[in-house]
């Protein structure tokens, strides 16, 4: 897991997950100079995508809403262009800013 993150209710605010170190190898069955291919996300109910993307390093999201003091867990999977899967997720907590 990636840790934690916070955001107001009333907040729209990207989040980044920066894949460069694990593309550099640092997985003894990665390819060298693999690249992120595709990027989805697992969005909980009470959140809403409102836009994503990706890179060939990193990929990103928009995300509003969210209940006041609730802790919601994000999961990005992508496919790289050699064909592995992988995620990463994080926690995102709603809380007044």
């Amino acid at each position: 897991m990636l840790g934690t993150k916070f955001k107001d209710p009333a907040a729209k605010k990207p989040t980044f997950i920066d894949w460069s170190d694990y593309l550099a190898n640092s997985h003894p069955l990665l390819v060298s100079g693999d690249t992120i291919a595709t990027s989805t996300w697992s969005v909980p109910e009470g959140l809403t995508n409102e836009g994503d993307d990706h890179d060939t390093t990193k990929t990103w999201i928009t995300l509003s809403g969210g209940a006041l003091g609730v802790t919601y867990h994000i999961t990005n999977t992508v496919i790289l262009a050699s064909g592995m899967v992988d995620a990463r997720s994080f926690q995102l907590i709603i809380q007044a800013q």
